[in-house]
C-alpha cells in the first residue's frame, strides 16, 4: 500500500487520486504558510551573481527540472513496454493491419514490417501504406513523421523483412524518448521551503552556509499574484511512482485535457521520495513553450537570512544591498547546545549595528 505526505499529513492512494487541480488550489488558498523560503549560494556564474540579482529584482529562477540533483525528480514513470505496445498497435491499425488480441509487441512489429515490405515489393510507395485519414491533425502529423523516420532508417540497411522490423522498433523508441523530452522542454520550476533553519539545505543549496536564504511573504492579493497562487503547490512525498503512460499516449494523440496535465503535475512534477520529506518543499510550476530558463517576479521579500560561514566582505556587501532596499536582515548561527540552526539575537554581533540594521516590517 502506497503512502503519501503533504505538509506532514498522511494520505492514502485513494485520497491522492481524488485530489483535483481546483480543490488542491482551494485548499492552498484556505491554508498556506505565512512565509516561503529559498536558499541561494551567493556565488558568481558567468560573471554574474544571480543570487544577489534575486534580492535586487525580487525574482526567482524558473528552470528545467532535468537540472535537479535528485535523479528521480520529475523523472516521469512511463512504462516503456506498455507505451511501445500501445503506440505500435495504433500505427499498425493506421497501416491497415488487423491486430489480433493475442499479439504482443514483437508479433505486431513483425506483422507490420511484413505488411510494409510486401506493400513496397508490390510497387507501392511507402507513403501510401497509411490507410486512415484521421481528422486529428496531430495524429496525421505523427503518421507522416513515422513514414519519414522509417524512410531514413531504411536507407541505411538492406531491404528485407528484418530491416523493416528494426527500423520500426527504432522509430517506436525514438517516439517514446521524444514524448518525454517534449514535456521536459515545456516545464519550468522554482523550489521553496517552509524553514530558514535547515542545516542540510544550508549545506546543499547555500554554498555550505556561505550563501543566504530569502524569506518571501505570502500574499492573498489574487489580482496581483494570480499566476503564482494558481501554480504553486506543496510537494507530495511518497514511496511509490505512478505509471503515467495514459497521459503520454493521450498527449501523443493530441487530446489531453486539464486533468491529464494535472496528473503529470501530481504524480510527476510534485512527487518526490520520502527521503526528501525534511525539505518541506513547495514548487512554483509553469507549463508553456519556454525556450530557456528565466527569472520571474515573486512574492515580496520580507527578510534575508545570512549564512553562518559567509565571508565578512560578502556579508557586508549583502547587508548594504538590504539596507539600500530597506529589506530587514538577520544572521543565522549554530546552537550552543543542540544540532540546529537559529537566528542570531546577540547584541554583540559585529554586523548588528543599530545605525544600519533596519527594523522588521
Amino acid at each position: 500500500m502506497s503512502i503519501y505526505y503533504i505538509n506532514d499529513i498522511l494520505y492514502n492512494e485513494e485520497q491522492i487520486n481524488q485530489i483535483t487541480w481546483d480543490n488542491f488550489t482551494l485548499s492552498i488558498v484556505n491554508s498556506h504558510p505565512k512565509y516561503l523560503y529559498k536558499y541561494f549560494p551567493n556565488s558568481t556564474n558567468d560573471g554574474k551573481n544571480h543570487s544577489v540579482e534575486a534580492i535586487e529584482n525580487n525574482t526567482v529562477f524558473l528552470q528545467n527540472p532535468i537540472k535537479f540533483d535528485d535523479p528521480y525528480d520529475c523523472n516521469y514513470c512511463v512504462n516503456p513496454s506498455e507505451f511501445s505496445y500501445r503506440f505500435i498497435k495504433k500505427l499498425a491499425m493506421h497501416c491497415g493491419l488487423k491486430v489480433e488480441a493475442s499479439w504482443d509487441f514483437a508479433m505486431i512489429s513483425y506483422q507490420l514490417a511484413l505488411r510494409i515490405f510486401n506493400h513496397i515489393m508490390s510497387g507501392n510507395s511507402l507513403d501510401s501504406i497509411i490507410s486512415t485519414d484521421s481528422s486529428n491533425e496531430l495524429e496525421n502529423l505523427k503518421d507522416k513523421l513515422f513514414i519519414n523516420f522509417l524512410k531514413l532508417e531504411l536507407t541505411q540497411s538492406e531491404s528485407n523483412e528484418k530491416s523493416y522490423q528494426n527500423a520500426i522498433n527504432k522509430t517506436i523508441d525514438f517516439e517514446y524518448k521524444n514524448s518525454v523530452r517534449l514535456i521536459y522542454d515545456k516545464i519550468r520550476i522554482s523550489c521553496f521551503t517552509q524553514t530558514p533553519y535547515s542545516m542540510l539545505m544550508w549545506s546543499h543549496y547555500a554554498n555550505n552556509h556561505k550563501g543566504f536564504c530569502i524569506e518571501y511573504k505570502w500574499s492573498d492579493d489574487y489580482k496581483k499574484y494570480s499566476d503564482i497562487i494558481n501554480n504553486i503547490f506543496p510537494v507530495i512525498y511518497t514511496d511509490s511512482r505512478k505509471n503515467l503512460v495514459d497521459f503520454f499516449i493521450s498527449l501523443d494523440e493530441g487530446n489531453h485535457k486539464k486533468e491529464d496535465l494535472w496528473n503529470i503535475y501530481k504524480y510527476g512534477l510534485l512527487s518526490k521520495s520520502l527521503d526528501w520529506k525534511y525539505q518541506k518543499e513547495w514548487r512554483l510550476l509553469t507549463y508553456e513553450n519556454a525556450k530557456k530558463d528565466y527569472n520571474y517576479r515573486f512574492f515580496d521579500i520580507n527578510k534575508i537570512y545570512l549564512g553562518c560561514k559567509m565571508e565578512k566582505e560578502e556579508r557586508s556587501r549583502v547587508i548594504g544591498i538590504c539596507n539600500k532596499l530597506r529589506i530587514p536582515w538577520t544572521c543565522v548561527v549554530i546552537s550552543d547546545d543542540q544540532f540546529e540552526m537559529k537566528e542570531c539575537i546577540s547584541k554583540k554581533c559585529s554586523f548588528r549595528d543599530a545605525s544600519t540594521q533596519k527594523v522588521d516590517k
